[in-house]
């Protein structure tokens, strides 16, 4: 698809284990996910700093769960309609 398609905020909390339909594990961080549209990656990628190689970008997701700077999911969020939360904002959430 190559796009941003959910936008959520990690919760404090742990790691837990959860059990896929075929039977394998899965870890899962607690997430509040926000409606919104897909946003495309191209667009982005010149203003990403995980991005270390445009012509690579797909390598940065190739590893699940990524930690990106609040100035990158600003971006990610205003390019699917969301203003960043501020860091009182996430903690009252």
């Amino acid at each position: 698809m190559q796009a941003f398609t959910t936008l959520g905020y990690v919760r404090t909390g742990m790691l837990y284990r959860t059990s896929q339909e075929d039977g394998s594990a899965a870890f899962r961080l607690p997430v509040d996910y926000l409606p919104a549209p897909a946003a495309p990656v191209k667009p982005l990628l010149d203003v990403l700093g995980f991005i270390r190689n445009r012509q690579h970008w797909g390598a940065a997701f190739r590893f699940g769960a990524l930690r990106i700077t609040a100035e990158d999911f600003g971006r990610i969020a205003a390019a699917m309609g969301h203003a960043p939360r501020t860091e009182e904002q996430s903690r009252a959430a």
